[in-house]
């Protein structure tokens, strides 16, 4: 068996350890808890950088559609531009058109015209020679009202 003194001697050599291997613990779970803080930290820092990425990503997206978005403007202004010319031409065209139908449909109508006033005249003298009526004074040869009354 051990003496009291070596067995003191021992007692104190297992509390120093046992407090050596507590300060270890806690020394332990301190750098334990400031790891798991510094993992949290860059948990957190990596989200960040997740959503700086994610930002980024909808920043160029956004400006990928604000450029597609100005060409189709633009596209769109010139068929606008061109619709409008076209617009235009077709208008100018049908115009031309109307025009020229009017002074068609005019010439054809003096054309008419005048043919029923010669054929008038015509028939007018022809019905004065064979009723040699001297009596009347003769109608002038641009007054067709006067001779379709003189026509029987």
């Amino acid at each position: 068996m051990l003496s009291p003194s070596s067995c003191l001697l021992q007692k104190r050599r297992e509390a120093t350890e046992v407090h050596k291997a507590m300060k270890l613990q806690g020394d332990f779970e301190s750098t334990l808890r400031a790891m798991r803080i510094r993992k949290d930290e860059l948990i957190e820092g990596g989200q960040m950088k997740e959503y700086l990425q994610k930002f980024d990503n909808f920043l160029k997206t956004t400006q990928q559609n604000q450029d597609s978005t100005e060409k189709a403007r633009a596209q769109l202004a010139r068929f606008m531009e061109q619709s409008n010319d076209t617009l235009l031409h077709y208008n100018n065209t049908l115009a031309q058109l109307q025009w020229a139908h009017i002074q068609d449909t005019a010439a054809k109508t003096t054309l008419l015209l005048g043919t029923i006033k010669m054929a008038t005249l015509n028939l007018y003298q022809s019905v004065c020679k064979r009723a040699k009526d001297t009596r009347e004074l003769p109608v002038a040869p641009e007054d067709t009202p006067k001779q379709q009354e003189k026509v029987p």
